[in-house]
């Protein structure tokens, strides 16, 4: 046989000897081929019959509603023993509603259709309308024949009613107190059996949905649907960046703040900055200023507008113990002096002096609190006036803070804001 030769030609040679019968076993190879490939393509048509079949029997398998004792297929014998009793409380306290309910019923005819006697309600009313008269009768009127019958009457009618209401009243609180009783007494277990009920179906019904969540959740991993078979990739990559996105926007806030933070602080460790050694506790301590300032050929600039002067050889002297007004034009430079007394900018040239010794030679932190400064617009933290004052001393008493707004001329508008105390500025 030939590379070439049929297939169907060389089997045919191979399991037949004459021509004819060769061609009759062809004609019957062909029609069972034939009727392999149609039995093929039915049971295609049949599968996909059954799986509409197959997957509309799970479809109404799915809408069919459950029974309702197999709502708890999960419960074991304690819980049905729990939900019993729960059933019995719960049928208990809807007695004792119902009771209740009588209860208070008989209780409100009682007050209805008591009469205390027979004839109380008609003594009593005819006995209010003569008590009534009685009490108008003026007193200067004198009993006589015409109106001894009356008042004999009305006195006749009181003592009937006092009788009536003696011998009524304990029949009535007894009638009263027994229902009372038994209404307290209804309320008592009718609170009880709802409380006990509750808590026993709470604990039932947990057990239950315990045992239901770890038979699903079995159920569930011993499937063998693959997550990306229900799911599209997206939505996993969507769900990961879901609770990455959270973190790095923090990492990229704490970029942006750190950027300020640091250039700040690389900027104070540099030498051209850091003029002002404000934590150099090696300095002279300072205890009491009582010497001249002196301003000696004092050049200042800004820094943020170097290219304009603000002070050109500036040359001054406050005398101890008297008062030196500096006077000029808005933004020549009176604030600028303060703050250079202060060390809060240092001169480009010449020096300042205090009793005649640099104030570079002081130590900063106490300079500072050896001066008294208020400027013409103060700053004030988020706190009362008193602790805004003391901060000039931490230690100072208030009778010191008083005299010190007292001083400063802001006691008197400081005494008319309201809630002076706890006044916050």
């Amino acid at each position: 046989m030939s590379d070439r030769q049929p297939l169907l030609n060389s089997t045919n040679k191979l399991s037949i000897g004459d021509d004819d019968d060769d061609h009759g076993n062809r004609q019957q190879l062909l029609s069972d081929r034939f009727s392999d490939w149609r039995r093929c393509f039915n049971r295609k048509e049949s599968d996909a019959k059954y799986i509409t079949l197959e997957d509309n029997a799970e479809q109404s398998e799915k809408n069919e509603p459950v029974d309702v004792f197999r709502l708890f297929r999960f419960a074991d014998r304690i819980d049905l023993v729990l939900m019993l009793l729960g059933i019995c409380l719960g049928v208990l306290h809807a007695i004792c509603i119902v009771a209740n309910l009588v209860f208070f019923g008989r209780l409100t005819g009682i007050f209805v259709t008591e009469s205390f006697g027979d004839n109380c309600d008609h003594q009593y009313q005819n006995s209010t309308a003569s008590i009534k008269n009685y009490d108008a009768y003026p007193q200067a009127i004198k009993l006589n024949i015409f109106n001894n019958a009356p008042s004999h009457k009305l006195g006749y009618d009181n003592f009937i009613l006092l009788s009536n209401l003696a011998t009524s009243m304990p029949s009535f609180r007894e009638k009263v107190m027994n229902i009372v009783q038994w209404l307290f007494i209804t309320g008592g277990i009718e609170f009880l059996t709802g409380s006990i009920g509750h808590y026993i179906w709470t604990i039932t019904v947990k057990r239950q949905i315990c045992r239901m969540r770890v038979s699903l959740f079995q159920s569930l991993i011993q499937r063998s649907i693959p997550y990306m078979d229900t799911k599209p990739t997206s939505q996993l990559n969507a769900k990961l960046l879901d609770f990455i996105g959270p973190f790095l926007q923090a990492v990229s806030e704490a970029q942006g703040a750190a950027s300020s933070v640091f250039r700040v602080i690389d900027e104070g460790n540099g030498t051209g900055i850091s003029e002002i050694d404000v934590w150099n506790e090696d300095k002279e301590s300072i205890y009491n200023i009582n010497g001249d300032i002196e301003f000696d050929n004092v050049n200042f600039v800004y820094p943020s507008r170097k290219d304009v002067p603000v002070l050109h050889n500036l040359s001054l002297i406050a005398h101890a113990g008297q008062t030196t007004a500096l006077v000029g034009s808005s933004g020549c430079g009176k604030s600028t002096c303060i703050s250079m007394i202060l060390r809060y900018y240092e001169p480009s040239s010449g020096r300042i002096t205090i009793d005649g010794r640099p104030i570079t030679d002081y130590n900063v932190k106490q300079l500072r609190q050896n001066i008294g400064v208020v400027s013409q617009e103060p700053i004030l933290f988020d706190m009362s006036i008193y602790e805004n004052i003391r901060f000039g001393k931490l230690n100072a008493t208030r009778t010191e803070i008083e005299q010190a707004a007292r001083e400063a001329n802001a006691h008197n508008f400081i005494m008319q804001l309201p809630n002076v105390c706890a006044k916050q500025s």
